[in-house]
C-alpha cells in the first residue's frame, strides 16, 4: 500500500535469463515474486515492462522474451503483459497524451507480428516489419 500511496511505479527489470526460475525444481522464488506482483497489481500499482538492458548480457531487443517471462511469473493475461510496454507505460511516465496508443494524433510507431501476441506473447519474437516515425524500417 505503500507504494500505492507514494505513488511509485512497479519496474520488475525481468529478463529473459529469469526463465531459468521458472524452469527449476525448486518454485519458492517464483512464488513469492508471484505473491508480490499479485499484491501490488491488485491494488493497482502501475507496473512498467523493463529489463535491465545494459547489463552485461542483457540488451533492449530482449524485451519480448522477458514480457512473456514476467507474465508467467506475474500471471498476467497477454493483454496486461503488453499494456506494461505500451499504454500503461506511457500512462505511467506522463506521457499518455503523446504516446502509448494507437490512435490519430498520437506519435506511435508500428510493430507487425507473425502471430497474436492478444493470445500468445511469443509473437512478439516474429515481427515481419517495423515502421518507425511513418517509415519501413529494414529488418535484418
Amino acid at each position: 500500500e505503500l507504494i500505492l500511496d507514494q505513488g511509485a511505479i512497479v519496474s520488475p527489470t525481468v529478463n529473459r535469463g529469469w526463465r531459468r526460475m521458472l524452469d527449476n525444481k525448486d518454485q519458492s522464488l517464483v512464488k513469492r515474486l508471484r505473491h508480490a506482483y499479485h499484491s501490488m497489481w491488485d491494488l493497482g500499482v502501475p507496473f512498467v515492462a523493463s529489463t535491465d538492458a545494459g547489463i552485461p548480457g542483457v540488451f533492449h531487443h530482449h524485451l519480448p522474451e522477458a514480457l512473456d517471462v514476467f507474465a508467467r511469473i506475474a500471471e498476467l493475461n497477454p493483454e496486461q503483459a503488453l499494456k506494461t510496454a505500451t499504454s500503461g507505460a506511457a500512462e505511467a511516465l506522463g506521457i499518455a497524451s503523446i504516446s502509448g496508443r494507437l490512435r490519430a494524433g498520437l506519435a506511435a510507431d508500428i510493430l507487425v507480428l507473425d502471430g497474436d501476441p492478444l493470445t500468445d506473447l511469443a509473437a512478439l519474437t516474429r515481427p515481419v516489419g517495423v515502421w518507425a516515425r511513418g517509415l519501413p524500417v529494414v529488418m535484418p
